[in-house]
């Protein structure tokens, strides 16, 4: 009976502490609570059309080495992506490289309307979204084809927002696509080349 007891204390404790390892783990990947915050002053006709884009060539495991890399320096500039719409075959956007890169696009994302859009990102490696300097949407490790988690962020007003996208693939094929649902809308779309912009 004892010995019965004990394994059964036993098996509770390992439930409990897998249990505590998938709260932390969701936490780790939940967005932050509150509205995103447009940019101010909104860009007029210096908005340029497109996100700028530097790259790091390397392998790596997790999107956080990508963010690492950007802060270290010495990437290679390349020319604007117009649209979030890749996919294998051929290089990873403007890299000149299908296997072995890191990429930080940055610039700005237009919502047509206010209220709380929808965000799905397809990737094949790790990619990482954000917002108004807010990590919205993240699935960073080595993985196959599919889709992030959906995040759903409070816009308050028509307008331009900061965005900042972090991504890598290793190796095999790859992906990086953004989509977007509007309120109240009922399918999930790619986000179209027109909603992105940069300012020189």
């Amino acid at each position: 009976m004892r010995t019965t007891e004990n394994h059964l204390s036993a098996v509770l404790r390992i439930l409990a502490l897998a249990a505590i390892m998938m709260v932390a783990a969701c936490a780790r990947n939940a967005p932050s609570p509150g509205a995103l915050a447009p940019v101010s002053p909104q860009p007029g006709a210096n908005a340029a059309p497109g996100l700028t884009v530097t790259y790091y060539p390397q392998t790596y495991r997790d999107v956080s080495e990508v963010d690492a890399a950007a802060k270290r320096g010495g990437g290679r500039t390349g020319p604007p992506i117009l649209q979030l719409n890749g996919k294998s075959p051929g290089s990873v956007y403007g890299s000149g490289m299908a296997e072995g890169v890191g990429m930080r696009a940055e610039g700005l994302l237009r919502f047509p309307s206010a209220g709380a859009w929808t965000l799905v990102a397809l990737s094949n490696d790790g990619v990482s979204v954000a917002l108004s300097e807010r990590v919205v949407l993240q699935d960073g490790d080595v993985h196959a084809d599919r889709y992030s988690a959906p995040a759903t962020v409070e816009v308050p007003a028509a307008g331009w927002y900061k965005l900042a996208v972090s991504y890598f693939q290793r190796r095999g094929t790859w992906a990086l696509q953004l989509y977007w649902k509007p309120p109240g809308g009922k399918d999930l779309a790619l986000i179209p080349a027109e909603a992105y912009a940069h300012t020189n």
